[in-house]
């Protein structure tokens, strides 16, 4: 259910870029220029700085002036295979098709070159540690050490079986597996036969390795057949498996840093099909990723958690890209987020250390670096799921459905990449930077209204949409310059977008406060922007909350002007404070705050809730007192707005719903307070909530009200279970002592005890006589709490209780079955052998021959009655 949403987007300009050219030029024509065209090969360090290859030597294309590290004569005219950074030892590595490695030393300008292999290389890749080096010639692989000395060879097309392969004979085939409905009909569908490969095919040889560099997959064309095929070797050079063949693979290859999944495509009739292999080579599953006409996969790679799998497209053309990042959640594979490139990509890739970085550089030297997050957007009790072209709708006060299920669905024209809601009104970006709102009615969503936005930025960045309670909906664009652009809603006649405010420095992050607008710097400082007379926006003066880092799931309370978000060490920061370490997910209102930690030296998470007047009003950090373990790595969803159910998703994707003990309480108070007491006696029967809290919450109220509150529960069973429930003692200095810290009535209980004047007396006499003095109709219906609150007191008024049900049941026409009811209710309350000696006492023997019938002890004494009768 969680979105994939950018946290920030920063957009360098470099020395390819048209931008920066035009300035070299104008400062110093002589100096030097460097045109895209050069460009062989592009890497990025950890440190994101920018280094290019070209035919004459390396340059670093994001630093502010040209400096060349020449190997011209070390080259000798080969073509560059691959160009990586490796950041433990700040070195540039380059293979050469001629089987030479050039090593770069960038700032001290050499470079050392190491003759590996004497044939021509068509393929190589760096291991994640840096210490094997695999290199791929038409016919080998040579596994290479980090001092470029061949340790393994194995030939690239291997006919022998791995050593972790699946072996089948006989029983153990496909063929002979039981296959269900659904297998029969796809018996004779061939799926299994390899076929030749495309036409836009490469013919490449394609390495992958997984992410502790123990394995690697390689792709590769078998030039008797012509059909491209895969393996697994691992680290020493070992064969591990074949993959099983599939019809029209293409040119992809990924390797799951975590587990042992393998990433291939495939194309199917009209569709292409991403399929997934385990180790041993055996196909796993697959899931569906658009139609196939017209593009090609260039690149297929996971992000170094591996819960983001994102795929990049071309046209055939070349004249457009696309990015896609995809996550799976229930088994289910969903489209979260699209980036649409109208110029070629040079590079897209995934940062070696950031799980959360994403980086491309294009043709037209531009580079932009994305870090992403995954964000629920929960409002109002509904969540809405991004899912390709659609939104999934699930209303969780009505059923919280775990997906890919959903209430209902959401259909656009294209892509959608990021929600926001905020009272009632949704806004939805599409990858072709349109903008939609919806409208919620009846608890469901209809369209209303469209933006055209084309006036914005080509190649721009459109994030962090934002909602307010005056339907004005702004989003911040980042391209040269980082703007922050307003759509109106309200107004159906202006659909243009408006640049509020426009800058150099990159910020990340906004939310609307009175009158403007707060945002957060690249370096963590928060500051406003105040519309002035002119309707302009201009840099507010005050000093606002700062961090020495950028936060991340930022939240604005308007009415408590604080600013809530999470650091990068996990610490919950609230107006540029740490209040609360090691959170994952939290969520806040006006009232309270939860959040959901992980200890370092925990199993289980814990959810945790504050009140936000005891966050606001202290300058250290918390200690939440209220708490309880759930499963570890669950993400807080959301919690109820005026109630107290809490919704957490746990690991597999299945959700759950628990009710917090302080957010109940908090509720009953409320309900209390407003008399609506069957409402809260409701709530305390279904979650065995002590029904003391009546009495305790506020004696003089409850005394003062009794006749309202038997009224408006008008129900015995409620009553009675009330009263059966009722002690001396106060709940709110016992049980419920953490969520009554200051109980102003507790002397009041008290002193009622020391002057002999008990709690359960008192109640039970007060609700006695206001049921006694209504109408007998009404008197009927509660009379089994008139009961009940007699046979409560202490000693047990069952002698009162007898003859006050035998006078009531003489007034009423067929009171001898109201007799034998209520008899039998006194009975359930007191022992029998005692109701018979106290119905005796009385001297009515009507009602103990009642009383002897109701307890089967008519034998010994009937003959003994009909005789005195």
């Amino acid at each position: 259910m969680r979105n994939l949403k950018i946290r920030s987007a920063v957009v360098r300009d470099t020395l390819l870029s048209s931008a920066r050219y035009e300035v070299q030029q104008n400062e110093a024509s002589s100096t030097s220029s460097l045109s895209p065209c050069e460009i062989e090969a592009v890497c990025v360090s950890a440190e994101n700085r920018i280094f290019g290859a070209t035919h004459e030597g390396v340059y670093e294309l994001s630093s502010e002036a040209l400096k060349l590290v020449k190997w011209t004569k070390q080259r000798n005219e080969a073509k560059i295979i691959s160009f990586d950074h490796l950041s433990d030892e700040y070195f540039l590595c380059a293979v050469l098709s001629s089987g030479v490695v050039l090593h770069v030393d960038y700032e001290n300008g050499t470079v050392e070159q190491h003759v590996v292999v004497p044939t021509e290389v068509c393929s190589a890749k760096w291991a994640p540690d840096f210490h094997v080096l695999l290199l791929a010639s038409s016919e080998m692989l040579h596994f290479v050490t980090r001092q470029f000395d061949i340790f393994n060879e194995q030939p690239l097309n291997s006919s022998g079986s791995g050593r972790e392969e699946l072996m089948t004979v006989g029983w153990g085939s496909k063929e002979t597996q039981f296959q269900g409905s659904a297998g029969r009909k796809n018996l004779n569908k061939d799926d299994d036969q390899p076929t030749a490969v495309t036409d836009y095919d490469q013919r490449r040889v394609l390495l992958a390795w997984n992410g502790d560099a123990n394995y690697v997959a390689v792709s590769y064309i078998d030039n008797e057949t012509s059909f491209r095929r895969s393996c697994i070797f691992d680290r020493e050079g070992e064969l591990i498996s074949h993959l099983q063949p599939v019809s029209n693979v293409e040119e992809t290859l990924a390797y799951r840093p975590t587990g042992n999944l393998i990433a291939t495509s495939r194309c199917d009739s009209d569709k292409r099909e991403i399929i997934f292999y385990e180790r041993n080579g055996q196909r796993r599953s697959k899931f569906e990723c658009g139609p196939h006409q017209g593009t090609k996969i260039d690149w297929l790679g996971w992000n170094i958690d591996g819960n983001i799998l994102c795929v990049q497209y071309k046209n055939l053309e070349g004249t457009a890209q696309e990015v896609n990042f995809w996550c799976i959640s229930n088994y289910d594979w969903m489209l979260k987020y699209r980036i649409v490139v109208n110029s070629g990509i040079l590079l897209a890739c995934w940062h070696e250390s950031n799980p959360n970085q994403f980086y491309y550089i294009t043709q037209s030297g531009r580079a932009t670096f994305i870090d992403f997050d995954f964000v629920y957007n929960f409002c109002d009790d509904i969540v809405l799921s991004i899912s390709g072209c659609d939104v999934r709708v699930t209303d969780l006060k009505t059923a919280p459905i775990p997906p890919p299920m959903c209430h209902y669905k959401l259909n656009f024209p294209n892509a959608v990449c990021e929600v926001v809601q905020y009272d009632g009104i949704a806004a939805f970006l599409l990858s072709d930077r349109s903008l939609h709102a919806y409208e919620l009615r009846e608890r469901k969503f209809e369209k209303y209204v469209v933006y055209n936005t084309t006036d914005l930025p080509q190649d721009c960045i459109c994030y962090n949409l934002c909602l307010n309670k005056f339907n004005q909906l702004s989003a911040i664009v980042a391209c040269s310059r980082y703007n922050l652009y307003s759509f109106s809603i309200k107004n159906m006649d202006c659909k243009e977008s408006h640049c509020l405010y426009s800058v150099e420095k990159p910020f990340f992050w906004h939310s609307y406060i009175n009158g403007g607008f707060v945002l957060q710097g690249i370096d963590g400082e928060c500051f406003s922007i105040i519309e002035d007379k002119d309707k302009k926006y201009c840099l507010e003066k005050r000093k606002l909350y700062g961090t020495e880092q950028i936060l991340r799931h930022c939240r604005y309370l308007p009415t408590k002007d604080s600013i809530f978000g999470i650091s990068k060490t996990n610490d919950l920061v609230v107006n540029g404070r740490s209040i609360l370490k090691y959170v994952g997910t939290y969520a806040v209102d006006h009232n309270y705050l939860l959040a959901v930690t992980l200890g370092s030296h925990s199993n289980s998470s814990r959810l945790e809730i504050a009140k936000l007047k005891d966050i606001l009003t202290t300058d250290k950090e918390i200690s939440c007192k209220i708490s309880r373990a759930v499963e570890r790595g669950a993400m807080l969803v959301g919690h109820e707005s005026d109630g107290a159910r809490v919704w957490l998703q746990m690991p597999r994707g299945n959700l759950e719903t628990i009710y917090l003990k302080e957010l109940l309480l908090s509720k009953l108070k409320e309900l209390i307070n407003n008399m609506r007491f069957k409402d809260a006696a409701i709530i305390m029967k279904k979650h065995r909530i002590d029904m003391n809290l009546f009495y305790d919450h506020n004696p003089e109220f409850f005394i003062k009200h009794i006749g309202q509150f038997v009224e408006n529960i008008g129900s015995a069973e409620l009553l009675n279970l009330f009263v059966a429930s009722l002690n001396n003692d106060n709940v709110t200095t016992g049980i419920y002592s953490e969520n009554y810290c200051s109980n102003s009535h507790a002397n009041h209980n008290k002193a009622k005890v020391k002057s002999g004047e008990s709690k359960v007396q008192s109640i039970c006499t007060a609700i006695r006589e206001y049921i006694l003095n209504l109408d007998d109709t009404h008197i009927t219906g509660l009379f089994t709490t008139v009961i009940s609150t007699y046979l409560k007191e202490q000693p047990p008024q069952i002698s009162k209780a007898l003859s006050a049900l035998r006078e009531q049941s003489l007034k009423l026409p067929g009171g001898g079955k109201l007799e034998k009811k209520w008899i039998n209710y006194v009975s359930l309350l007191a022992p029998n052998e005692n109701l018979f000696n106290v119905a005796l006492s009385t001297y009515d023997l009507n009602l103990a021959l009642a009383v002897a019938e109701n307890s089967q002890m008519v034998r010994f004494y009937g003959v003994l009655f009909i005789s005195i009768k």
